[in-house]
């Protein structure tokens, strides 16, 4: 049986189980229609801004890097691939840039609601073609012009393996554009600059939750570690938080096997604090609210461009 590894059906479970409830509570995965979920009390799902704040910024650099590497193709005609396509919010809003697009993942039920969220969408009249299959990357047999990863990679076991199957199933000179947290790489100070910024936060009322500045040096010593571990997906015992494969492949396995692969053109590592800030961002104005946002993002990419903090995500695209 040729899946990624022996725990592939409690992989597909806990996603099963987390976009269940997700739905259940309101979520819409699409980056046009997600409006406001307050069951993400703390998550960038909760506001359509925040959504567009980060996967925009991804729709973008495929949108861009096609435009430029793959101009002397008809957009209609570009075939991407989005592995581990979850709910399908990233592939529907490709479709409707104009490519043909399909999407795959081992989530039965993340498949059938991308395929529900596809066929109410209101801009499908834009759309070329969109296809969800829930099936193993080991399985795919088409070839494609540009493959994504957003988020997926590191829950393969084996990204050389992962990345050298992907090689045989994109065209010559095709794209390989990949997004990745790199949780591996998450240290102390990303943690104590965390707990600094929420603390500040709370104490002006623009936080979800109550961080007490008056804790002692212990206690806050003591909160920066609590911090550092949920930073790493992980219990204090080191149970893996969202799945069994969860960080499966860290940022030297991704990226050494991403440069044996394919030939470079890009890659930034910028984001350290901002995808765990900006879902708990609280202000009963709401553009203030997003400017806050917009500032926390620009920091974080200096404050990792400056060595201040460790970056825990990266980006890369890569040709063959």
């Amino acid at each position: 049986m040729d899946l990624i590894d022996d725990n592939i059906v409690n992989e597909a479970s806990a996603f099963d189980k987390q976009i269940t409830e997700r739905i259940n509570n309101g979520h819409i995965p699409d980056l046009r229609r997600s409006g406001i979920c307050n069951y993400f009390y703390n998550n960038g799902w909760r506001d359509n801004y925040y959504v567009n704040l980060y996967y925009g910024e991804i729709i973008d650099i495929i949108n861009s890097n096609c435009n430029k590497y793959l101009k002397e193709k008809a957009k209609r005609n570009i075939k991407i691939l989005e592995v581990g396509c979850g709910p399908g919010h990233i592939t529907l809003e490709l479709s409707r840039n104009g490519y043909f697009v399909e999407g795959i993942d081992i989530s039965k039920v993340c498949i059938e609601i991308a395929k529900k969220t596809a066929k109410e969408d209101p801009f499908k009249s834009n759309r070329v073609h969109l296809a969800y299959y829930c099936k193993n990357l080991f399985n795919v047999k088409r070839k494609y012009d540009v493959i994504v990863f957003v988020a997926a990679l590191h829950h393969f076991v084996d990204s050389y393996k992962t990345l050298n199957f992907v090689y045989s199933i994109l065209n010559e000179g095709g794209l390989i554009i990949v997004d990745e947290p790199t949780r591996d790489t998450v240290k102390k100070k990303n943690a104590a600059l965390l707990l600094f910024v929420k603390g500040l936060l709370s104490s002006l009322e623009s936080y979800y939750t109550k961080v007490d500045i008056e804790s002692s040096l212990n206690e806050l010593e003591e909160k920066i570690e609590d911090i550092f571990i949920e930073e790493k997906y992980e219990t204090k015992s080191g149970e893996k938080i969202q799945s069994v494969n969860d960080n499966k492949s860290g940022f030297e396995e991704m990226y050494g096997s991403l440069i044996k692969h394919f030939k470079e053109i890009s890659m930034q590592r910028k984001y350290a604090i901002f995808h765990q800030l900006i879902g708990g961002i609280r202000q009963k104005d709401k553009e203030t609210e997003h400017k806050i946002a917009d500032f926390i993002k620009k920091m974080d990419i200096l404050l990792c461009a400056t060595g201040a903090i460790e970056p825990a995500n990266f980006t890369f695209i890569g040709t063959k």
